[in-house]
């Protein structure tokens, strides 16, 4: 016969151990022996001349944040506190660092001052004289591109605005002098005064920290040599800079949003950097601003022709602007040949070619790729025509090469036309004949 074992009751058991109170009572009850702890968080601010403003003077130091932490619980997280703790130690503490931080910016600019006096040390007469110069010169161009006043936001703690003033000294001491002191280059124009790349990179980097941290006040303190050299950074055209049309809609968008109007040929530009890095969508609506400005200038043009047929001199405009109205056509052209609009983008090749009759002939490829998409039998005789006129006029010019008959038999050769492409094929020997070597 099996032992008998004996049976504990379990369920007045439970209840016993629920009456007992717990150890560990809920956070909302919780009293702490000591006081909690406070601590601060000092920035620094960065040597030379401020321009942002500080309230170093003021017993609320905005540039201080304070914390405060449980000291019984170590692995808890600091809490911030939106206002500096009413107590003689915080006051004592806070006085300690500002005291430290005047301290610090007072070494770092007498380190800047004494680095530039052991570099004119050894110099004498007419070298040090120009060397003393370029240093003013260079302290000059530094105070220039500092960004304005950023309301509520102290020096020390626009560690954002710090940074990128330093990103901004590096760009405009890379630039060359002719294009840092004349503002450098037009909209998307290749310029000699392209910086390295990681320079340019850790300027639109600190760029859009410090956009994000003060979205409206940052903008709207930028001074405007600092928008000509970001603009001159950013958007110069070239293979190590493949970003400069988005960062173009970007740069004019931001310009926009506090009340600066872009330059006709920065509108351009940005207005095909939404063409070329959007989608269908955004394409489409590309294309829309651009009639919409073709339609405000074309009623500006006819009521400027309407005043000058009354006027002795009879002018309707000057060459300036000739030139950009060809460049506002000639992206209008463009986009409306990628998307396919070939009946509209003709149209606007007509008219660009009616007041530009000299102008480069191969501004009309957009026009032949797009028939080719087109495709059929009038497609292909549209093409065709166009490389005609377009041949005869570059044989004229002497600029018929390899390089263009490579363009045209590429163009047809890819759109599947392999009659014509051949066709361009023996115009190119016809052309060379005799003049290639066969090794």
């Amino acid at each position: 016969m099996p032992p008998i074992t004996p049976t504990i009751p379990i369920l007045p058991l439970l209840r016993s151990f629920a009456k007992k109170p717990s150890r560990y009572p809920p956070p909302s009850r919780f009293h702490p022996s000591r006081p909690l702890t406070t601590t601060s968080i000092p920035h620094l601010p960065h040597p030379g001349p401020r321009s942002l403003s500080s309230e170093a003077d003021s017993t609320d130091d905005s540039s201080i944040k304070w914390f405060e932490q449980d000291l019984h619980s170590p692995q808890s997280p600091r809490r911030a506190l939106s206002a500096p703790p009413d107590t003689a130690e915080a006051a004592k503490l806070a006085a300690e660092i500002r005291a430290l931080s005047a301290e610090t910016g007072d070494t770092l600019s007498s380190a800047s001052r004494l680095a530039d006096e052991a570099l004119l040390g050894p110099l004498k007469g007419e070298e040090r004289e120009r060397v003393a110069r370029a240093l003013r010169e260079r302290r000059e161009r530094a105070r220039e591109l500092r960004v304005g006043r950023v309301r509520g936001v102290g020096r020390r703690e626009g560690g954002a605005v710090r940074k990128f003033e330093e990103a901004v000294r590096d760009a405009a001491f890379a630039l060359p002098e002719a294009g840092a002191s004349s503002g450098v280059g037009g909209a998307g124009e290749e310029v000699d005064a392209m910086v390295p790349m990681p320079v340019r990179k850790q300027l639109w980097r600190c760029y859009a920290r410090a956009k994000r941290r003060y979205p409206a006040a940052f903008l709207a303190a930028l001074p405007e040599k600092l928008w000509t050299l970001l603009w001159t950074v950013q958007t110069a055209a070239g293979p190590e800079n493949p970003l400069a049309l988005a960062h173009a809609k970007v740069l004019v968008d931001d310009m926009q949003s506090v009340g600066r109007e872009p330059t006709t040929a920065q509108w351009l530009l940005a207005l095909e950097g939404q063409f070329i890095t959007g989608d269908q969508n955004a394409q489409e609506r590309a294309v829309g601003r651009w009639e919409e400005q073709y339609a405000a200038q074309r009623s500006r043009r006819d009521r400027s022709t309407a005043e000058a047929a009354g006027s002795e001199s009879g002018a309707t405009g000057e060459m300036g602007e000739d030139t950009r109205r060809a460049e506002f056509l000639q992206l209008g052209l463009r986009m409306h040949a990628l998307l396919g609009n070939v009946t509209r983008a003709e149209q606007i090749m007509d008219e660009l070619w009616a007041m530009q009759p000299d102008r480069d002939p191969r501004g009309r490829m957009p026009v032949l790729r797009a028939w080719l998409r087109v495709g059929g039998e009038e497609g292909r005789r549209k093409a065709w025509e166009l490389y005609g006129l377009m041949r005869i006029v570059l044989e004229e010019r002497g600029e018929m090469g390899e390089n263009e008959f490579d363009t045209f038999f590429v163009a047809f050769g890819e759109a599947g036309a392999r009659e014509e492409a051949m066709e361009i094929l023996e115009d190119m020997e016809d052309e060379w004949r005799g003049k290639w070597e066969i090794v």
